[in-house]
């Protein structure tokens, strides 16, 4: 009884899975706007959905964003509806459903579709290369290399895994880039080399068609008439009058305006240094004594100097101080010389 039972709950939970997996909108559960963004833009989908639900872009927007979570199935399913709603689409409904079904390793429900996308757009390059790795995974080598080669006719950016994060797996690189060498020169070199006789006409129309700019709505209510504007004054320009600095040196010079008289101003004569005046004179200032010229030298006689005095100078001044000593200012000894006697004194009177 207990292995019945056990096989028995085996077997519900088997058909539960089943279920859930053929289930529709599973990815509606897990829908959390408040902790991603992808998810608030679900829910801006879903929420336009319901008032148009054959709206095909919002389908094949929707299956992307829900293919990030894994929900591979609602993801494809959405992209086929999108693509039987509007034919202009298909080609990205398809190549998108070619994508995801790469992603979950179904290279034969990939391949179908990414066929369907290159038949309704030859142009689709991306969707070329990615039939090419799908064609090299399921290992036709010779549909794989044509693939490849289509998408080349526009640039070689696919094979860079810095853009393309597929072009790691793919092992037909090098050939395919060898082997369209020839024609991928010719088409890079060819705009550069060709000549138009109207090259101007031809480049605006090679430009890509802008959309027309839209029309502004007129404003409901009546526009007031616009006031003609007033043209702002012109400012008259001011006269700069420099003042006229006369010259001190040269006073001829000085031009002055006509009618006007000049200032006056009186030259600035130059002065030369002049020596300090000469001190006062005075009773004790040093100036007004005389200096006495030196005494003649005495004449030689009797008064003459002395023997052994011979070798003094005749001139000399002495030490200039008054003295009592008769013949001092002379220089000399006094009449009869320093060795000769005084005269005798008389004595007293008795």
């Amino acid at each position: 009884m207990k292995r019945m039972s056990s096989w028995t709950a085996s077997f519900a939970l088997i058909l539960t899975l089943a279920g859930s997996a053929d289930a529709r909108d599973v990815y509606k559960g897990f829908i959390d706007p408040n902790l991603f963004a992808h998810h608030r833009a679900i829910a801006d989908i879903l929420q336009k959905l319901e008032e148009d639900p054959k709206n095909a872009a919002l389908k094949n927007d929707l299956g992307l964003l829900i293919a990030r979570d894994g929900f591979w199935r609602d993801a494809i399913r959405e992209f086929k509806e999108a693509a039987e709603l509007d034919p202009k689409i298909a080609t990205k409904a398809y190549f998108n459903a070619g994508l995801v079904s790469l992603w979950k390793g179904d290279n034969g429900g990939a391949k179908s579709f990414l066929k369907k996308s290159v038949d309704r757009d030859p142009g689709n390059w991306p969707a070329w290369w990615m039939l090419g790795l799908v064609e090299e995974r399921l290992f036709n080598i010779d549909a794989a290399l044509d693939a490849y080669k289509r998408s080349l006719r526009v640039d070689t950016s696919l094979f860079d895994p810095t853009k393309n994060p597929f072009a790691i797996e793919s092992k037909l690189r090098s050939r395919v880039l060898l082997e369209t060498y020839q024609q991928r020169k010719v088409r890079a070199a060819q705009p550069i080399v060709e000549q138009f006789a109207e090259p101007e006409r031809i480049q605006a129309l090679l430009q890509p068609a802008k959309a027309p700019a839209a029309t502004p709505a007129p404003p409901a209510a009546a526009a007031e008439p616009q006031k003609t504007p007033v043209p702002a004054p012109t400012p008259t320009p001011v006269p700069i009058v420099v003042p006229t600095v006369p010259s001190v040196s040269s006073p001829t010079l000085q031009t002055h305006p006509t009618g006007t008289k000049p200032p006056d101003v009186k030259p600035v004569e130059k002065t030369e240094p002049q020596p300090p005046p000469p001190p006062a004179q005075g009773p004790d200032s040093p100036s007004s004594q005389t200096v006495a010229p030196p005494p003649a030298p005495p004449a030689p006689g009797p008064g003459g100097p002395p023997v052994g005095f011979s070798d003094r100078p005749s001139n000399y001044q002495g030490s200039g101080r008054g003295s009592d000593v008769k013949g001092a200012e002379q220089g000399g000894p006094g009449p009869g010389g320093f060795d000769s006697q005084p005269p005798a004194t008389p004595p007293p009177p008795q």
